[in-house]
């Protein structure tokens, strides 16, 4: 599954990046970009497991445009509940099919760090994780530079040996379906 994550990761971004050359304007040949460079997004999260229970929290995140609609950022991600407190970061790559970045669709690159404080189990975890995700930003008005911005990624993630396991991997699917974005 690692070997089929990782191919289809360096083909997608092989296609990304052909698509992106294929994609110049202009008599300079260098892409008109939106004159609004910078991202920051939040979701608040609510999540359930069987072992964990209910938890919230939020990602934050921070995006900032380069060039050719791609865009590197950072986020920040914290969730809490009755037995585990989860602190992590994540840093990503993403490209945008359009110039107008309120309404394009996204492909992402991500790794990430978390670390979680069991206290059901009275240990530590840690994890670091690396995937894909796509979404699509939803402006809500010409004037606005607030967008709906949901998006789906994919996550194999590895489970460092800890105070309560002895290290494994699984696939994480998460859907951001509460993420909103302000642009300036």
């Amino acid at each position: 599954m690692k070997f089929i994550l990782i191919l289809f990761s360096i083909s997608l971004f092989a296609t990304v990046v052909g698509h992106a050359q294929t994609t110049i304007t202009g008599a300079s040949g260098i892409p008109a970009i939106n004159s609004k460079s910078n991202e920051i997004e939040i979701n608040p999260l609510l999540s359930y497991g069987s072992v964990s229970g209910f938890e919230f929290g939020a990602d934050l995140g921070y995006y900032r445009l380069l060039a050719h609609s791609f865009q590197i950022g950072l986020g920040a991600k914290f969730l809490g509940g009755n037995y585990a407190q989860t602190l992590g970061g994540t840093l990503g790559i993403d490209y945008n099919f359009s110039d107008d970045l309120s309404s394009s669709f996204m492909l992402g690159l991500l790794v990430g760090y978390q670390n979680e404080n069991n206290y059901q189990y009275g240990g530590q975890e840690n994890r670091t994780s690396y995937g894909i995700k796509f979404g699509k930003r939803f402006a809500f008005s010409n004037n606005a530079n607030i967008a709906y911005k949901p998006y789906v990624s994919v996550n194999e993630v590895q489970h460092i040996a800890s105070d309560f396991n002895d290290g494994y991997q699984s696939v994480d699917i998460e859907f951001q379906v509460l993420n909103f974005s302000y642009q300036f």
